[in-house]
């Protein structure tokens, strides 16, 4: 099999430029995520940076407080970690 490296895309280029703008916007993402000892809320990247929080509520807003300025989301998951929603900032 013949392989073949191909030219690294214009950074002009619409798709590319969606496709790192979604990047960004994951990297500075929250997750909150019922445990045994609350809610925590973590950043997408660094997940030893969790904090325990009483309540849903409060978790979620804490985390929508620190994505607002960065224009990230917070994705809340349940105890068995899946998906039950997220939010915008």
């Amino acid at each position: 099999m013949n392989s073949k490296i191909l030219p690294k895309p214009s950074s002009s280029n619409k798709q590319v430029q969606e496709y790192m703008a979604a990047v960004r916007k994951g990297m500075v993402s929250y997750f909150v995520v019922e445990t045994h000892e609350g809610w925590s809320i973590r950043p997408a990247i660094g997940p030893s940076q969790a904090v325990i929080f009483a309540t849903k509520e409060e978790a979620i807003q804490n985390a929508k407080a620190a994505v607002k300025a960065k224009h990230g989301k917070v994705f809340v998951f349940n105890q068995a970690r899946s998906l039950i929603g997220q939010e915008s900032a």
